[in-house]
């Protein structure tokens, strides 16, 4: 005698029509049977037990079988589920046909909204020519409206100096009025390394005239204290002052040179940095990351 197999049905309780309808169907028998083997089909229908749209048979493997309705198959609404079994030759000894009418599932509108992504960059430091990246913006399911958009500098090599900045300038906000992709600008910035960056030798000889002035005066003192002839005494003082004196004029001097330069600026630390860009609509927000490189 044939036997009748349990069919059973697992998917998700609602979908959008933007979606994919995977369900997963298993053909069993009684205990001590043997795996049934054949193929399913499914079918999806807006009236109880009726026709509608129907599947391509589906192997089993295990007594198991996934059968996927593509997206954008069923139009918004409610479907019953109706998967049936039809065995091999193998299983046709054991096993009938057999199928089951399972609970409806809800198809609904996708909910509208955008995505966003950008190209990615590689700039010099201080480089302002070839340093924007063009940000995409594409409406998804209908939907249109203004579109606020930010961007912030989310990771950067350890230790990074000068981090980039970035903006949107005048090209933020977008509107979005119809089923084309709109764009926007992102400007990053860098900081160039400036020329002072290192010591100057003038700041080199800046230390050696504070040592050698000191070193002087304390050979002088010596020399001094040896000799008790008070003519060689006062020429030794006279020597030390205007030692002393023109040392001081010529470490002036020097400082002068450097201009009131100071140290400068190393520029941005070389490496990848992470751009997170956001796009915000009402209360939808969507986000992207963008890989800056700073050669």
């Amino acid at each position: 005698m044939l036997v009748q197999p349990d069919v059973s049905i697992s998917t998700p309780n609602s979908i959008t029509t933007d979606q994919v309808l995977s369900a997963v169907i298993t053909i069993s028998g009684n205990p001590g049977d043997p795996t049934p083997t054949g193929s399913v089909i499914l079918t999806a229908s807006t009236t109880l037990g009726g026709s509608g749209y129907t599947t391509s048979p589906v192997p089993l493997s295990g007594g198991i079988a996934t059968v996927n309705i593509p997206a954008g198959t069923l139009a918004v609404g409610t479907y019953w589920l109706t998967p049936v079994y039809t065995p091999d030759v193998a299983s046709s000894s054991t096993y009938m046909s057999a199928s089951n009418i399972f609970d409806y599932i809800s198809v609904t509108a996708p909910t509208p909204t955008f995505t966003v992504s950008g190209t990615a960059l590689s700039v010099t430091p201080g480089a302002t020519t070839g340093n924007t990246s063009t940000v995409t913006l594409t409406p998804m399911a209908g939907f249109t409206g203004d579109v606020a958009l930010s961007a912030t500098v989310t990771s950067s090599p350890a230790g990074a100096q000068y981090l980039p900045t970035v903006s949107f300038g005048a090209t933020s906000p977008v509107a979005i009025t119809g089923t084309g992709s709109v764009t926007a600008t992102l400007t990053v910035t860098t900081t160039a390394p400036s020329n002072n960056a290192y010591i100057h030798p003038e700041e080199s000889n800046l230390r050696w005239c504070g040592v050698s002035g000191a070193s002087l005066a304390i050979m002088l003192l010596v020399r001094m204290r040896r000799r008790r002839l008070r003519c060689g005494t006062s020429m030794s003082m006279g020597l030390l002052l205007l030692a002393l004196g023109g040392l001081s004029l010529g470490c002036g001097g020097n400082s002068n040179t450097r201009g009131g330069g100071g140290l400068g600026t190393p520029g941005t630390t070389a490496g990848n940095y992470t751009v997170t860009v956001t796009g915000t609509s009402g209360a939808m927000s969507v986000t992207d990351t963008i890989t800056v490189t700073v050669r």
